[in-house]
């Protein structure tokens, strides 16, 4: 798919242009974990958050399934099925991951 057909696709499920343009052009893993490990991390200052991948982009920080949703969008928008796993945790919080396979 075209980077143009792939901003519009972001655009179709509410990204502004920017943010479209932005994560449409993460066409490769590592570009979107350099991309979310340039975030600063939702500590919830205010109170627990559950930002939408839109929300992740216009705060620039996310706390961990806030992260996994921005890649798991990032990751569609390039062909990967956009998965997510929650790797619960005992007395501790919750990880979650956005896996992906590379042939």
């Amino acid at each position: 798919m075209s980077l143009s057909a792939r901003i519009q696709l972001a655009q179709k499920r509410g990204l502004t242009l920017k943010h479209a343009k932005v994560l449409a052009k993460l066409d490769a893993p590592r570009k979107i974990q350099d991309f979310l490990a340039r975030f600063p991390q939702n500590f919830e200052p205010q109170g627990d958050t559950a930002r939408s991948v839109q929300g992740a982009m216009d705060a620039q920080c996310a706390h961990c399934i806030e992260g996994a949703m921005v890649a798991a969008f990032a990751l569609w928008l390039n062909g990967h099925p956009p998965l997510l796993i929650d790797l619960c945790a005992h007395r501790d919080m919750d990880h979650v991951i956005a896996p992906f396979q590379v042939n």
